[in-house]
């Protein structure tokens, strides 16, 4: 299955907008790659939920461009990547009005040798008083997280005896 969702959306004045995108099962190739507009004090949330695995191609992201003064955007990226899964995961924040704020956090999970995960994260300010900012991190689940978790009844062994950076594969 190829899969191609295309959005723009405007926030006029005063507005709100949230945005969900959730992916978990296999496809072909996902693309996506929505544009949002925040007018005078508006606010924007764009979040994603992968889980790419066996060949998956996906490429997926958000822009956000907050050209109304005092306007407020956030991207957030969650992905993991399984098997031979090939992952880009965008985000783009532009500012262009006086005090604007806005923040993007690409945050991948590898859980193979063979997957890929390349993460892109941008920023352009056009203005003195724009803050923009960005956390991007790609890896796997530290020692103290799976201790955390397991701890909580979250995370079990699997009966298949997988090693804790194939925690998740097993189906448990």
């Amino acid at each position: 299955m190829e899969v191609r969702p295309r959005s723009g959306i405007v926030v006029e004045e005063n507005g709100v907008f949230i945005g969900n995108y959730v992916c978990l099962n296999p496809v072909k190739d996902l693309q996506m790659y929505p544009v949002t507009y925040c007018k005078k004090n508006a606010r924007a949330t764009s979040q994603s939920i992968i889980y790419a695995s066996k060949d998956s191609k996906i490429d997926i992201g958000s822009k956000m461009v907050l050209e109304g003064e005092n306007s407020k955007a956030e991207v957030i990226s969650r992905t993991v990547a399984a098997d031979q899964a090939d992952v880009t995961a965008r985000g783009l924040l532009t500012g262009s009005a006086q005090n604007v704020k806005a923040h993007l956090e690409c945050t991948g999970l590898m859980l193979s040798d063979t997957a890929r995960i390349y993460s892109v994260p941008e920023l352009e300010a056009t203005v003195k008083d724009a803050e923009l900012s960005h956390e991007a991190a790609v890896g796997r689940i530290s020692e103290e997280e799976i201790a955390y978790l397991t701890a909580r009844g979250l995370i079990r062994r699997g009966s298949c005896g997988c090693d804790r950076t194939r925690i998740f594969k097993c189906g448990y």
